[in-house]
């Protein structure tokens, strides 16, 4: 294997200077980690760059990829995988998020948790996404999901809309009368910061429940 200079190193690069600082080329040789027998890593990620296009890189599948570029396949995959995360962040940074079928994407994580799981999304003024927190894990009650978790971090993000959601174990996503004086007295502290809560979703492994949808609130 053809060795590179430590100093020359991408990643070395990426930590003293940062990512910004760091050439597509560079970018690329980290996410592939290693080279070959034959050329080091920042070689290879050239010669990518030669066969393909930084953009088409998002239309191709690891099949397309190996044919173009004679990568193998744990290095089109990796390439792949990372040109699939930066696309879904950019997806989710310009859409806005007005509807519960788009903001049920965002709970996946949370939907068969033995436990239940307290989530806040936050909106900015054109509903993009801001940022997303799990404020509590537990029972839900209004001493785990109290107002000042749930609303400093909107605070400090500039949030002008929120989206609240926790997971039922049970499966039934059927709101209770806790959940519902839980959504009443969240939205009662939003109006007094000026934060609206324009949802309270309730997920389960049998399905999910919008309270704005079936008008609870």
């Amino acid at each position: 294997m053809i060795n590179i200079p430590s100093y020359k190193r991408p990643r070395e690069k990426l930590i003293e200077l940062g990512a910004r600082n760091v050439t597509d080329k560079e970018l690329i040789a980290i996410i592939l980690r290693t080279g070959s027998s034959k050329s080091n890593v920042l070689m290879t990620a050239s010669q990518v760059l030669k066969k393909v296009r930084l953009e088409d890189l998002h239309r191709m599948s690891v099949q397309e990829l190996q044919k173009v570029t004679g990568l193998g396949n744990a290095y089109a995959s990796s390439l792949i995988a990372a040109m699939e995360l930066s696309s879904r962040i950019k997806d989710s940074n310009s859409t806005s998020f007005t509807q519960p079928e788009q903001i049920i994407h965002l709970l996946h994580t949370i939907t068969t948790k033995k436990q239940e799981q307290f989530v806040c999304i936050y909106l900015n003024a054109r509903y993009n996404l801001l940022g997303k927190k799990t404020v509590s894990i537990g029972t839900i009650n209004t001493s785990l999901a109290h107002p000042r978790e749930v609303f400093r971090p909107a605070i400090e993000m500039g949030a002008s809309y929120l989206v609240i959601a926790h997971n039922h174990p049970s499966g039934d996503p059927e709101p209770s009368d806790a959940d519902i004086a839980l959504t009443a007295r969240m939205v009662e502290a939003g109006e007094l910061v000026g934060i609206h809560i324009i949802d309270h979703i309730i997920v389960a492994e049998h399905g999910w429940i919008s309270l704005k949808q079936k008008e609870i609130m």
